[in-house]
C-alpha cells in the first residue's frame, strides 16, 4: 500500500533500542496486519537484518518473509530511499514550523523529536495522494480518514464524554 513508518532511534543496535521490534509488531497489528503475511525488505546492513529477525520472531503465526536487496544495488531500494528522503524533508519542515510557533529552537535531543519523526511518516501515509488517486491509508483501511488535523505541537482542548465505556 506504500505506507511509510519512521522511528527515531538512539543507535542502530537492536540491543540498545530493544523496544523497536515490539513497536513495529504492534504497529502492524494496529493497522490490521496481525494475521497477515508480510515481507520485510532491507539492505544487507547487519543492524537492520537483526531487526528483521526480531520482527519475524514476534510474528510466528502470521509469517514474516525476510528479503534482502543485492549488495551494491541501490536501485532495488528506490522506494525506500525516496521514503527516507521524504520523511527527512517533512521532519525539517515540521521542526521549523514548531520552532516558529513556540519561539525557540527545537533541538534534536528534545523529547518531542521521536514524535515528530513518527508524525512526519504518518502524514505521508495519510495525506499523500498516490498516482492511482488514493492515499496509503485509504488502501489499508478501505476508506478516507475523517479525522481533522491540527498543526504538530498544537494544544488541543477536549472533554471526555460521560459514557458507560469511559476510562475511569
Amino acid at each position: 500500500c506504500g505506507s511509510v513508518w519512521a522511528y527515531a532511534l538512539r543507535s542502530k543496535s537492536v540491543a540498545e533500542d530493544s523496544w523497536i521490534a515490539d513497536q513495529i509488531t504492534d504497529d502492524l497489528n494496529t493497522v490490521g496486519m496481525a494475521g497477515e503475511r508480510v515481507v520485510v525488505k532491507s539492505d544487507q546492513e547487519a543492524s537492520i537484518v537483526e531487526l528483521q529477525s526480531e520482527i519475524a520472531k514476534r510474528r510466528p503465526t502470521a509469517g514474516t518473509g525476510l528479503e534482502h536487496s543485492k549488495v551494491g544495488d541501490s536501485n532495488s531500494n528506490g522506494k525506500i530511499e525516496r521514503a527516507i528522503r521524504d520523511v527527512g524533508n517533512l521532519v525539517r519542515t515540521l521542526r521549523s514550523s514548531l520552532s516558529a510557533s513556540i519561539g525557540q529552537d527545537v533541538t534534536l535531543d528534545m523529547k518531542i523529536i521521536p514524535w515528530l519523526v513518527r508524525h512526519a511518516a504518518y502524514l505521508i501515509t495519510r495525506c499523500r495522494v498516490r498516482a492511482h488517486g488514493k492515499t496509503s491509508l485509504q488502501l489499508m483501511k478501505g476508506r478516507t480518514s475523517l479525522t481533522e488535523l491540527v498543526p504538530f505541537g498544537e494544544v488541543v482542548m477536549f472533554k471526555v464524554p460521560k459514557t458507560g465505556n469511559a476510562i475511569g
